[in-house]
């Protein structure tokens, strides 16, 4: 699941006593998970409106597709437990929020630019309402023969700066 207003990434793991039945990550069959050396086996927490996770901090490789658009030594949050998320319908989220907030982990999209997987720093996303257009997540560019039918506005984001704001007239 992809969410704007957050930059952490996080998974649930076959330990999660509260995730329900998804894929599930184990980090310690991960050969390349690594905790957070500044976290000393402390627990993370995160809250999404009605919901919270709760988990270990550490690294590793976050790929979109099986070895496929990855970011190496990514921070991601392992979540062992969840409440009010009973209809998430996912095996985690990938935080896509603003680089604006100093404490919170480096956004995936910059991970893959700095370890040049892509040549842009940039995401986009076409929400489909039919078979016809199905749903697409982009990163690193923008095919405009393929996804534009008119030229591309671009906005940009007002303050705070601390989600994605945009001005919008009708």
């Amino acid at each position: 699941m992809l969410l704007g207003g957050l930059q952490w990434t996080w998974v649930q793991t076959k330990d999660c006593w509260s995730c329900g039945t998804h894929n599930n990550f184990n980090p310690k069959a991960s050969s390349t998970w690594a905790d957070l050396p500044d976290s000393d086996g402390r627990m993370m927490a995160t809250g999404y409106g009605s919901g919270a996770v709760f988990g270990f901090a550490g690294t590793d490789r976050v790929c979109l597709q099986p070895n496929d658009i990855c970011a190496d030594q990514h921070r991601i949050a392992a979540v062992v437990a969840e409440t009010g998320l009973d209809t998430l319908v996912g095996d985690g989220i990938l935080g896509l929020g603003p680089d604006t907030l100093t404490d919170m982990p480096k956004l995936f999209i910059d991970t893959l630019y700095e370890q040049n997987v892509i040549d842009q720093r940039m995401f986009s996303f076409i929400i489909g309402l039919d078979h016809n257009l199905p749903s697409k997540f982009m990163v690193g560019g923008y095919d405009l023969a393929k996804y534009a039918k008119a030229p591309i506005q671009w906005h940009d984001t007002l303050e705070p700066k601390k989600t994605w704001y945009l001005a919008w007239t009708g």
